[in-house]
């Protein structure tokens, strides 16, 4: 899937792109305050994984011919004009994966680096996404 880890950053980096205006979206559709609360506050966590990949990215150009391992997951996005279509279960379900794909890519990535700044990054990033996905799954029990 990746040639190497900066082909793998740009790759994260956009995935957090997409993610922050898909919890932007989500919390200007919504009409629960808890909800508008709670995407709100990932749409900040998304926009600071993005910026910690960019600074990590352009302040490490050795990381180029760092050659990584095969990483596969499900990367889905969804357009904003869908979620209108989508339950709230389905919109957790989903949010479910997203965040277990982010996270499996972050882990993966870790396990191919033997950088200590990069395995940091990756390791606070892979763990922000494991809490991610534990507030949806709390969310889809209270549903």
């Amino acid at each position: 899937m990746f040639k190497n880890l900066k082909e793998a950053l740009a790759f994260a980096y956009t995935m957090e792109e997409g993610s922050e205006q898909f919890y932007k979206e989500l919390a200007s559709k919504s009409k629960d305050p808890s909800k508008i609360k709670l995407f709100k506050g990932l749409e900040l966590d998304e926009r600071d994984h993005k910026e910690r990949i960019k600074n990590l990215s352009r302040n490490a150009e050795f990381i180029s011919n760092l050659p990584i391992k095969n990483i596969y997951g499900t990367f889905d996005e969804i357009k904003g004009s869908e979620i209108d279509d989508m339950s709230e279960r389905e919109i957790f379900e989903f949010l479910v994966r997203k965040e277990d794909a982010a996270y499996n890519l972050y882990t993966a990535l870790c396990e191919t680096s033997n950088t200590k700044a990069i395995n940091e990054l990756l390791t606070k990033l892979a763990t922000e996404e494991k809490s991610h996905k534990e507030r949806f799954l709390a969310e889809l029990k209270n549903l």
